[in-house]
């Protein structure tokens, strides 16, 4: 005998209002923690000035053709940091490079020697707006006023059109800098949002309930 069945086990009903109640709460403490559309417009000021920056700059001579959001932001998922002490928020970026990017960073070392130059690029437009930067395995952060961080992660365009979302797919260095891996943040965003379209179908509560009621 399972020691478990000496204590009585009681199924709660879940009624119409206080379903209702949970979901007010719910939506209470997600609008605490997401952005304002204010702070969103800041945000996309921000890196998107950034981007420009990135496309014009003479170390990747017109390689890099778009740098964009992926993750929480991309899926519309960003909440604050946990740390209350932490201000701004944290976002991921791709900056995204056409296919002949493979021609110059392809080879022994291309890894690594792409990453050194949005490092030297980044760092640039740090010391000139005043920003902090980080440099990691495979990204480089900065750090705005405000406190938001964006990684800013080089991915190649390598489409691969047997796969889903193919034509979005990319290559990114791995974090010993020798070579590259798969990546596809933008056609994993999209079925983010084509999965998110279906419409779920939800048992009557009280049925759902009354199925378990014969195991308490």
């Amino acid at each position: 005998m399972n020691r478990l069945d000496h204590f009585p086990r009681t199924i709660r009903k879940v009624t119409a209002s206080a379903s209702a109640r949970f979901t007010y709460l719910a939506e209470a403490i997600g609008r605490t923690i997401e952005p304002t559309a204010t702070e969103l417009q800041e945000l996309e000021r921000a890196y998107n000035a950034t981007g420009e920056y990135l496309i014009d700059c003479a170390e990747f001579n017109g390689l890099v053709e778009q740098v964009h959001a992926q993750g929480s932001r991309q899926m519309g998922t960003i909440v604050r940091p946990m740390d209350a002490n932490r201000e701004g928020f944290d976002i991921d970026l791709v900056v995204r490079l056409s296919k002949a990017a493979l021609v110059r960073y392809g080879g022994p070392g291309g890894a690594a020697l792409l990453l050194e130059h949005l490092y030297v690029v980044l760092k640039r437009y740090a010391e000139r707006h005043g920003l902090g930067i980080e440099r990691w395995d495979r990204c480089v952060t900065l750090v705005y006023s405000g406190g938001m961080r964006a990684d800013f992660a080089p991915v190649i365009d390598d489409p691969l059109h047997v796969l889903p979302y193919g034509k979005h797919h990319g290559r990114i260095p791995d974090r010993e800098l020798r070579n590259y891996l798969s990546t596809n943040p933008k056609g994993y965003c999209l079925g983010f949002d084509a999965a998110a379209e279906v419409s779920p179908v939800f048992r009557l509560t009280e049925a759902l309930t009354a199925d378990f009621a014969g195991y308490s």
